[in-house]
């Protein structure tokens, strides 16, 4: 009833910090998978584990985004989309908040990353260009 208690630490006030990294299944990040458990709670065939530790999916990309940068310090700075901020993002193939919105977050953990731009340059691209 107590497996990674999410949601009973930010109803007590945590600000909450993910990490791409954790948990260490693979030797991949995996963020999406994670995020997706995050929002189900639920590994693909399997029981919800603590189900009433459920997070919404606006909560965990905080916990990756403007929470991180918080922790560091740096919310001015990083974080967030924002005009004087570091214009660092992803492009992604689907919408996740809509995959979670609309009832199909079970999809989220399948999510590719098209694009990375860090200081505002692209240093990734997943896709042919």
């Amino acid at each position: 009833k107590t497996t990674y208690p999410t949601k009973t630490a930010k109803e007590a006030g945590a600000i909450l910090v993910a990490g791409s990294d954790a948990p260490v299944l693979t030797k991949d990040p995996q963020p999406f998978v994670n995020m997706e458990f995050g929002v189900t709670r639920a590994r693909h065939g399997l029981r919800p584990m603590s189900p009433q530790q459920r997070l919404d999916i606006r909560d965990l990309i905080d916990a990756y985004t403007i929470n991180g940068a918080r922790a560091l310090g740096r919310a001015s700075e990083i974080g967030s989309i924002e005009i004087g901020k570091s214009a660092d993002f992803i492009v992604l193939d689907q919408n996740i908040l809509a995959l979670a919105d609309q009832g199909h977050a079970e999809k989220i953990g399948a999510t590719k990353v098209l694009a990375t731009w860090f200081i505002g340059k692209k240093v990734y691209s997943g896709q042919q260009e």
